[in-house]
């Protein structure tokens, strides 16, 4: 979700169309707009934007063709969803000379139900149904849908299915209406669903368990609160003691997803909330208090610091810039996610924001919403410089990979053979289709050799071996591994984002890859613990891991090349491990260096 990736992904593949939520889309522009001011041309570009107003898509496109190019050149059409769209965002890319389509649909309705024409854009609704697709309003507001793209139901909940669908109509559970056009206009959910402007959803109820739980939270409610451009998740509290509240709420967001925090919050002044006759709060009741006239409560709090200190030096300015705020605003002492509203996305923006524009290189694993710009300014100032360098790419090239294949079978292998008795096991867990993640233990000198001859020969033919950097300092070496290995360089710690997203692409490509999770060679020694790119790379790429462990069950002499006496070594092959978007790298590092032990 880097702004700086999706652009190179873009430039590398000449993309053409995109499917975005608005957050994005606002994220990928300010990044422009932030690039014009930059290079001080805030004037060239107000005058461009207006000309592109009245000029067809042929000439806007002539007039932004250096922005374009930045994406590639070739970007025509973006569809959004999961959220309104502002009116201006999307006149701006329009300008720019790419089309906006806005779409409202559902899971259930597989899953458009609306969408406005390419010739005729209207970003205040959806647009007209889909063909086939029928929509209609029911007197207290909700959108209900039918067509042939709906489901039949929900798989084995007959009480579910029975409550939101009615003869063949779907109630989406959305407020709305339709103009006289045709076109659907969504208001929002009927129920209290808080829908955030990167299009994740937030159930109130999760965070009033969370906030419930604290000892000095008597109740609480959770409302969407509208803030200028965005809705954030505010909490309103009954509590014996206000002075406990900024606690409480810091307390309960330790216990929540990034998108459910706690953005505000607010004391409620009288002995109980709003209810109905079943003690539900009125939360309709309560945010009509919290954004009418004059103060709800007088123990209303945000979070605030003792220490008055701005930080108006680089990194706070780029702070301001990411977080819309004016510079004079930022603190040092202010907290990237409660008190900036800098979600994960934004983070990361922030992050590439200071690569690019401060030439220095943090890792995002040190950055979390308790970060205070204070300690990123720190982080800065202790940073590596930003990695520049490309990556090389011919060890994949087709005559290398012929080159490679005849070294192998003539040099790699029969040498290899002289030196290490090889007996293996489990290749048949190497069968899936498909590029795998292959985890092993640094134990011997030559392990690559071993490992590339017990390999089967279609994965040893589309296989990369991550390689420390360290190893391309000589020449010679950065000449011979990827012709005899295709190895590839990559940071073992520090600034090693660039070699994930180099082995992401390498993915990409249809490659398989050996790392070593260890970092070093431990020479028929004990394993040492996993270093956790290892489970960044499996959980951000969706890869499986195939855990592989080498067994030295008698050693040879001399130690790196055993050909006076060989080695005994056994190659153990598990079976591949899968992560879901729910794991942390923490959990599948954990995991994956479990699997290769027991092997």
């Amino acid at each position: 979700m880097q702004p700086s990736v999706l652009v190179r992904t873009a430039s590398e593949r000449r993309v053409t169309l995109m499917l975005l939520v608005p957050q994005v889309l606002d994220m990928l522009m300010k990044g422009i707009e932030r690039e014009v001011a930059r290079q001080g041309k805030e004037r060239l570009w107000r005058w461009s934007m207006a000309i592109a107003t009245y000029a067809p898509i042929s000439i806007r496109r002539l007039i932004f063709r250096r922005v374009r190019k930045r994406l590639g050149g070739a970007l025509e059409l973006i569809f959004t969803g999961g959220a309104a769209l502002d009116l201006e965002l999307g006149a701006k890319w329009e300008k720019l000379g790419v089309r906006i389509i806005q779409a409202y649909g559902a899971t259930e309705a597989s899953p458009g139900i609306s969408i406005h024409p390419i010739h005729r854009p209207d970003y205040r609704s959806s647009g007209p149904p889909v063909p086939g697709v029928e929509v209609k309003v029911e007197e207290d507001g909700e959108l209900l849908i039918r067509g042939p793209n709906l489901t039949q139901g929900y798989w084995e909940a007959s009480d579910r299915t029975a409550e939101v669908f009615s003869d063949g109509w779907y109630k989406t559970g959305d407020l709305g209406f339709i103009d006289e056009h045709g076109s659907v206009h969504v208001k929002g959910r009927k129920k209290d669903m808080i829908v955030l402007s990167s299009g994740q959803n937030v159930y109130p109820e999760d965070v009033e368990a969370a906030l419930s739980k604290h000892p000095d939270v008597t109740d609480a409610t959770v409302v969407g609160l509208p803030r200028e451009d965005r809705v954030e998740v505010h909490a309103v509290l009954l509590m014996e003691n206000p002075d406990k509240a900024q606690e409480a709420v810091s307390w309960a967001n330790g216990q929540l997803a990034d998108h459910q925090r706690i953005r505000g919050h607010t004391v409620w002044p009288e002995d109980d909330l709003p209810r109905t006759h079943t003690l539900k709060v009125k939360k309709a009741l309560v945010l009509e208090r919290l954004t009418g006239p004059g103060p709800v409560a007088s123990g209303e709090s945000r979070a605030q610091e003792d220490s008055p200190d701005d930080a108006r030096g680089p990194v706070g300015i780029l702070v301001a810039e990411v977080a819309g705020l004016p510079a004079a605003e930022v603190r040092g002492d202010m907290r990237l996610g409660e008190d900036l509203d800098l979600d994960s996305l934004k983070r990361v923006e922030l992050l590439t924001t200071i690569e690019e524009r401060l030439g220095v290189y943090v890792d995002e694993m040190l950055v979390s919403p308790n970060t205070t710009v204070r300690q990123l300014e720190a982080l800065v100032d202790a940073g590596s410089p930003a990695q520049t360098k490309k990556f090389p790419r011919w060890g994949m090239a087709l005559w290398c990979t012929l080159a490679r294949g005849l070294l192998q079978r003539g040099l790699v292998f029969p040498l290899t053979s002289l030196a290490y008795k090889i007996k293996v096991s489990g290749t048949e867990n190497l069968d899936t289709p498909g590029p795998v993640l292959i985890a092993a233990n640094h134990t011997l000198h030559l392990d690559n050799g071993i490992i590339l001859k017990s390999l089967p020969s279609r994965r040893r033919r589309r296989l990369a071996i991550a390689a420390s950097v360290h190893m391309w300092s000589n020449p010679i070496r950065s000449l011979a591994i990827p012709l005899l290995g295709n190895g590839f360089p990559f940071s073992k710690e520090g600034n090693f984002r660039k070699s994930l997203e180099n082995v992401g692409r390498i993915i990409d490509g249809g490659w398989s890859v050996l790392i070593y999770p260890e970092g070093e060679l431990t020479v028929a020694g004990p394993m040492k613990p996993f270093m956790g790119g290892t489970g960044l790379v499996c959980v951000g790429g969706r890869v499986p891991v195939v855990p592989l462990r080498l067994v030295v069950l008698k050693t040879g002499f001399p130690s790196y090349l055993p050909l006076l006496r060989r080695d005994e070594v056994e190659v153990r092959i598990g079976k591949s491990l899968s992560f879901d978007s729910e794991a942390t790298y923490l959990e599948a590092t954990a995991a994956i260096e479990a699997a290769v032990r027991s092997l």
